[in-house]
């Protein structure tokens, strides 16, 4: 992530982009941009359309438009939104809106608007006024009118007409009419036959009389049994209240309980998924860290094994390195025995010369056991080159060994150390083979040591033989125990990841059985829950049905009231009735009455006593008429509301054919009253089988109650029951699963105890295997260790030197390094700068760029293209600079390696000037090659000319081993003391041509080191401006993308317009 100067992290290139639009598109500059495009469009298009008047085209497309016109409604609302876009000065809009709706004939003006709607000249004064002082279109000022209208409360006020009460007055001067017409008619009926009305009259009395006690004794009935079935309702009503209110509170309680027990099973269950997953976490914690300790055990003790295996390889290149030396020493006793013999037989054919005369038979016998010894020697010698075959054997198995093992660093030093000692003890075998030369002037009189030295030497033989049989007896046996050990690495490796994929099958399969269990009970306590819901939603419905029942029975009894209510009313009435009959029977034999227009007694209020009373002061004889007025009146509408009461609609026929019977003539009357006793009589027997039939089915309606009394008993009994059965069923599933859980719970723990002490007593075992294997190594591995101590120690001692002599010149190349590294961070101080300063300047002109780019497209395409020719001048210039500082990295690379090759060459000089033995000094120098590969393939060429150089020296060592082999036949005899003299110089010589070599080679491998450290940061230098190019391209792409980005934003209403204008085309 690209930072600033404080550290803070830059804003990238899509979130810039993102910034960008979203601030332009909250400033409305996209919908101005894309409005001022669209109006440009459809300029262009009028102007195109103007310009191509004849194009077939265009003239079907104004055809077309000249075709459409909008209705006076449609260019009523087209004038107030372009007058409401023009005040608002929506120019764009309004470009756009004007061509879309077919131009300005499509319109009409404000004026002409209010004339439409009927608008008079003072309301538009007013409207024009305001919308000049408040700026408002007619628009907004017609919407806040209609606004202020709406919001007004309106109230609706009816006034009687008297087109209403036309037809009212009409119905009463007719009703009027009818009464005095019916009047007049029975008054001369009276006049013609005073005695039979007055008869008739009594008759007909006695019937209402009759009728109004049996109908006040029925009403008394029906009060008694209306009453009693009241109470017994009510009595009822109140006991299933609270039946229903027992039983409701009941299954609430029971429920709560049941909710309750569930939440706290619930909770209880929780609770032990808790435990027992804590319970779980901390074994599997426990295993983790046992499993993790016995891992580090088997890590400790891989490493010990691993150290072991690598003091044994020590051991062998010790024990093959004095092989070696052994081989060497016996190379060098041949070689002296060879010389030995020749300077014997010299010396031998010189005694001869001397006295050959005298010692002729001596000299035959010497001859002759010279010959034994020859061939005796030559056996030896035969025997020394079949050892010479077998010893290249074995140095080519320890090759061999050597390679499978080359990886670790000791044994190559260990290797250098060895050549260079074997090189060491070939100098020293020569030197002691110049030495034996010179003393075999000595050895003329101890010639008889001859075949004690063969004796000792064939005596040696066989302990080289036989210390190669047990070198060879080890090797196999140290391979062997490599095998073995690799083998039980494995097992145990194997062995681990079983115990730990046990380990982690164990747990979850743990895990899934608690799951599982956790769920089969989940899925019981939901079963168990749905079912009571079930149970609960049943017992609420049969509520409902009970409730139901109620209502209707409710119902009835309202009804039943009514109906009652009813006839009091009228057995109220009919009691008032026959107060006013007796009043008229004891008034009827009064004084006369004068008799009056029924005009003038109507005047009065006839309902009232007091004016009742003065009429018939005043109307003698009209008392009755009018009794008997009302009476029918009454009598009608009594059987009016029977008639309504059974399902027979009234007939105004009946009343008027009753009326006319009462003024017909006697003898009709008379008949008309028998009718009337019969029909009263049949009235009476259907009123009394009506109430037997309300009798028998207020008595049914009781056994229906009592029934249903009975059915809900016996349901809320089975319910009961039901209840009780289900509580039973669920203590008893509870109590089992409960059970069950224990006992799994139970099997689970004694499982896993089981698995837990045979996995601790396998990790016992394997701890108590690996200690003894421990201890074993251990022990063999402090004695190895005490051993390698020693010659560590012995080793030390001569680096200690080296490494004072080393230091010196090792502070002087720091100071170089330090001198080197400050002027490259100097450098990449520069380079950084320069780097900041065009970043900075990349910035500015990325900003200037954004702002030429929405200002003109045009100009930031040009701007564009001088920048890209700007950048590829800066990368041309950055690929000069990365190229004259590669170039620089190579040449001091090559000065370097000229250095290394330089240092290379003084220990070849110094060991061509002491004319030692050089051919082992090119393995020495593969051996730098392998460590040094990595630094740089032109160190080839310098190992090139080292091996050239080695070579030619080895030739030069073989010339001057033949001149020391000529110079050593002439050499004096000397004594053991010079002899010894010389042996001690010689052996300080080889050491300290030994530590020479040790510090060659010491040097060589700090120069590839330090070779290498150089080539490595001269890579990372180069990778890291490798990635710093590629970040600025990325960069600069990114910010080239963003400029597209915003043309693509500008763009974006072209598109939109030229959508708009192929749709406006096609329909076209």
């Amino acid at each position: 992530m690209a930072l600033d100067e404080d550290g803070k992290p830059l804003m990238s290139l899509e979130e810039m982009k993102e910034g960008m639009f979203q601030s332009i598109r909250d400033n409305g500059t996209v919908e101005l941009i894309r409005a001022q495009l669209r109006r440009q469009f459809i300029e262009k298009l009028q102007q195109h359309r103007l310009n191509d008047d004849r194009d077939d085209e265009n003239n079907a497309g104004r055809a077309n438009q000249d075709a459409v016109s909008s209705t006076p409604d449609e260019k009523l609302v087209h004038g107030l939104v372009a007058e409401y876009l023009a005040s608002k000065g929506l120019e764009n809009t309004l470009a756009v809106f004007i061509p879309e709706i077919g131009g300005s004939r499509n319109q009409v003006d404000s004026t002409t608007i209010l004339e439409i709607l009927h608008v008079n000249s003072s309301i538009q004064n007013k409207l024009k006024m305001e919308r000049v002082s408040t700026g408002h279109s007619l628009l907004f000022v017609l919407v806040k009118e209609l606004v202020r209208r709406f919001q007004l409360a309106t109230m609706d006020s009816g006034t009687q007409t008297a087109m209403d009460c036309f037809d009212h007055r009409i119905v009463l001067e007719n009703e009027l009419r009818r009464v005095e017409n019916s009047y007049l008619a029975e008054c001369a009926a009276q006049k013609l036959d005073p005695e039979k009305s007055l008869e008739e009259r009594m008759v007909q009395y006695q019937r209402e009389y009759d009728r109004i006690c049996e109908k006040r004794l029925q009403e008394e009935l029906e009060q008694y049994k209306s009453t009693e079935v009241a109470l017994v309702r009510a009595e009822e009503r109140k006991r299933f209240n609270r039946e229903v209110d027992n039983l409701r509170a009941s299954l609430l309680q029971e429920y709560r309980n049941k909710q309750e027990r569930l939440q706290e099973h619930e909770r209880e269950l929780e609770l032990a998924f808790v435990a027992r997953r804590t319970e779980l976490e901390t074994s599997l914690f426990e295993t983790r860290q046992s499993l993790f300790k016995d891992l580090e055990r088997l890590r400790v003790k891989e490493a010990e094994l691993q150290v072991k295996v690598e003091s044994d390889i020590r051991h062998f290149a010790s024990e093959t390195q004095r092989f070696q030396l052994w081989e060497e020493s016996v190379r060098t006793q041949e070689a002296n025995l060879e010389g030995i013999v020749g300077q014997a037989m010299r010396e031998k054919e010189r005694a001869w010369n001397i006295e050959r005369q005298q010692a002729l038979a001596d000299i035959q016998t010497k001859q002759d056991d010279l010959a034994d010894r020859e061939r005796t020697l030559a056996a030896e010698t035969g025997t020394v080159k079949t050892l010479k075959t077998q010893v290249v054997t074995l140095q080519q198995e320890v090759a061999a060994l050597e390679a499978a093992l080359s990886k670790s660093g000791d044994e190559l030093r260990i290797a250098q150390s060895s050549a260079l000692q074997l090189n060491k003890d070939r100098q020293r075998l020569e030197e002691k083979v110049a030495e034996l030369e010179t003393q075999l002037g000595e050895q003329n009189t101890n010639f008889v040591d001859v075949n004690t030295t063969n004796a000792r030497l064939v005596a040696e033989k066989s302990l080289v033989n036989d210390d190669l049989l047990r070198y060879k007896q080890k090797n196999t046996e140290i391979k062997e125990q490599l095998k073995l050990i690799t083998v039980e690495v494995k097992s145990l490796q194997q062995q681990i990841l079983d115990m730990k994929l046990n380990e982690a099958n164990a747990i979850v399969a743990e895990r899934k059985k608690f799951m599982q269990i956790m769920e089969e009970e989940r899925e019981r306590s939901r079963w168990k829950e749905s079912e009571l819901l079930v149970k609960l939603r049943e017992m609420q419905s049969r509520l409902a049905e009970s409730e139901a029942l109620a209502e209707k029975y409710q119902s009835q009894y309202e009804d039943e009231r009514v109906h009652v209510e009813a006839l009091r009313h009228d057995v109220s009435s009919l009691n008032s009735l026959l107060t006013q009959a007796q009043a008229t029977i004891n008034a009827k034999h009064g004084p006369s009455r004068q008799t009056g227009s029924f005009r003038a007694q109507r005047s009065s209020d006839s309902y009232e006593t007091p004016h009742f009373a003065a009429s018939d002061h005043q109307m003698p004889g009209g008392s009755e008429r009018t009794f008997m007025m009302k009476m029918m009146e009454m009598m009608a509408n009594f059987q009016q509301e029977r008639a309504g009461n059974t399902g027979v609609t009234p007939d105004i026929s009946h009343t008027h054919t009753f009326q006319a019977a009462t003024i017909s003539p006697t003898p009709q009357l008379h008949s008309e009253e028998q009718e009337e006793a019969k029909r009263l009589k049949g009235d009476q027997e259907r009123i009394e089988r009506e109430l037997t039939e309300q009798r028998e089915y207020e008595k049914k309606q009781q056994a229906r109650k009592e029934e249903q009394e009975r059915e809900l008993a016996e349901q809320h009994r089975e319910f009961e029951e039901k209840l009780a059965r289900m509580r039973r069923d669920r203590i008893e599933e509870e109590e089992r699963m409960e059970e069950l859980r224990k006992r799994n719970r139970a099997e689970e723990e004694a499982k896993l105890q089981e698995d837990l002490a045979r996995q601790r007593a396998e990790a016992a075992e394997l701890q108590q295997k690996l200690v003894e294997q421990h201890l074993a190594d251990e022990k063999q591995r402090l004695e190895e260790e005490q051993a390698f101590k020693e010659r560590r120690l012995a080793e030390e001692q001569k680096l200690n030197r080296e490494i004072e002599a080393k230091r010196s010149q090792q502070q002087i190349e720091d100071e170089l390094a330090a001198k080197q590294r400050e002027e490259r961070e100097a450098e990449d101080e520069r380079l950084r700068l320069v780097r900041k300063a065009q970043d900075e300047q990349e910035r500015i002109r990325l900003e200037q760029e954004q702002a030429r780019a929405l200002q003109a497209a045009m100009q930031k395409q040009e701007e564009d293209r001088r920048q890209e020719e700007l950048r590829l001048a800066e990368e041309r210039i950055l690929k000069d600079a990365v190229e004259a500082s590669d170039t620089e990295a190579i040449e001091e690379a090559s000065w370097k390696e000229s250095s290394i090759e330089d240092e290379d060459e003084e220990p070849n000089d110094n060991e061509e000037k002491s004319g030692s033995d050089v051919e082992e000094i090119p393995p020495n120098d593969n051996v730098a090659e392998d460590t040094t590969s990595d630094v740089h393939s032109d160190n080839e060429a310098a190992e090139e000319s080292v091996a050239s150089a080695g070579s030619h020296n080895g030739a030069q060592g073989d010339d001057a081993a033949s001149d020391i082999s000529t110079i050593i036949e002439n050499m004096p005899a000397k004594t053991p003391e010079e002899e010894e003299q010389e042996r001690q110089k010689a052996a300080e010589e080889a050491k300290k041509k030994e530590d020479e070599n040790v510090i060659d080679v010491y040097r060589q491998r700090v120069l590839a080191r330090k070779a290498a450290e150089k080539q490595r940061q001269q890579e990372l230098e180069a990778e890291n401006e490798r990635k710093a190019k590629e970040e600025e391209e990325r960069q600069r792409a990114q910010l080239l993308d963003a400029s597209g980005s915003d043309q693509e934003l500008e763009l974006s209403g072209g598109s939109f317009a030229e959508s708009s204008a192929a749709s406006n085309s096609d329909s076209f």
